[in-house]
């Protein structure tokens, strides 16, 4: 199903394996766009971990315009989405994942093709049991965000949620600011684990362009705990 919300190209589908895949396939269209399901069957999150979901879960991708500081985007989102669901507890791990008490419950993935940002978003909106699920090579435990199933259609509210994002856009101070009052470990011990490395230490918040501090050191990637 296709939706044209004026500035907005919203493509909506039952099921799909891969919004993330789709919407690469649809970027000759010129205007801000938006693929979103009811159902994804192979979502991937960062270093190609699989993302299950629960049984009502959020599945968009979407383009954006790079944040003025491109490596912050991803930060951006993370940011917005915690201040779009605003009435849950929402917080951020470094570098992509949406938590609620240390569970984790969606996560974000950008990539840059061309100066445009392709943005995966995965949110657990309800789980029916409310048993915890799990990410596969993932350190956390995933849950949900809601007992309780949100009065909206998954469509409604990828759209609204895209064009929340497309009106609060963020400078690259608000970003960084944002972000650390939304940490869930900041001034934390963390271990940060990449490339067969671990680093231990105190998480004292993010850099300019989004590096993570810790022990007074910058570091660009990997996978943290705490």
């Amino acid at each position: 199903m296709i939706q044209d919300n004026t500035d907005i190209t919203h493509f909506h589908l039952n099921e799909c394996h891969s919004t993330q895949a789709i919407l690469k396939e649809k970027l000759s269209h010129k205007k801000n766009l938006l693929v979103s399901t009811d159902f994804q069957t192979n979502g991937v999150g960062r270093q190609g971990k699989s993302w299950l979901s629960s049984d009502q879960a959020l599945a968009m991708s979407f383009t954006l315009k790079p944040n003025e500081t491109l490596s912050l985007t991803s930060l951006e989102v993370g940011v917005l989405v915690c201040k779009y669901f605003r009435d849950y507890p929402i917080s951020l791990k470094w570098p992509n994942d949406l938590m609620i008490h240390k569970h984790k419950i969606g996560g974000i993935l950008c990539q840059n093709i061309q100066n445009t940002i392709l943005v995966g978003l995965g949110l657990n909106l309800y789980h029916n049991s409310m048993k915890k699920l799990y990410i596969e090579n993932s350190f956390f435990k995933a849950s949900s965000l809601s007992k309780e199933r949100l009065d909206i259609s998954l469509k409604e509210l990828s759209l609204d949620i895209y064009q929340f994002i497309l009106n609060h856009r963020l400078t690259s101070s608000e970003v960084i600011s944002d972000w650390q009052k939304k940490c869930e470990h900041l001034f934390l011990n963390v271990s940060l684990y990449d490339e067969q490395k671990e680093t231990h230490g105190i998480f004292t918040g993010i850099a300019s362009n989004g590096e993570a501090i810790i022990n007074e050191k910058r570091y660009v990637s990997g996978s943290l705990s705490y």
